[in-house]
């Protein structure tokens, strides 16, 4: 239980700042601010806030994983792990594993 509340804490202020999209239309996607970011990853193929959200959604449900954002518009993606949980290998193939292209990842926030 304590688990999910501390999961909660940090999912919902991201979910609650993620841009809205109407069917593909461009919303403002500056960089998120997290509080450290272990990895940046290059991601093509987003282009609307429901990319960003498919994307952030599903690397949160990666166990290792303890925060998500993604930008469209800079078509990066900025995630903090949990050392020794998840390699950006297995970060990158479920970011791929959603029709979009992992292209390359940097350990600069």
């Amino acid at each position: 239980m304590t688990r999910l509340l501390a999961a909660l804490i940090l999912v919902v202020p991201l979910a609650l700042t993620l841009p809205a999209c109407k069917g593909g239309g461009d919303a403002d996607g500056g960089a998120p601010q997290l509080a450290a970011v272990d990895l940046v990853m290059d991601v093509h193929g987003m282009t609307c806030g429901s990319c960003e959200k498919a994307i952030t959604d599903s690397l949160l449900a990666t166990d290792g994983v303890t925060a998500a954002r993604a930008a469209h518009a800079e078509a990066k993606v900025w995630i903090t792990d949990q050392p020794g949980k998840v390699t950006p290998e297995q970060l990158m193939a479920t970011v791929d594993g959603l029709g979009y292209e992992a292209a390359g990842w940097s350990t600069e926030p």
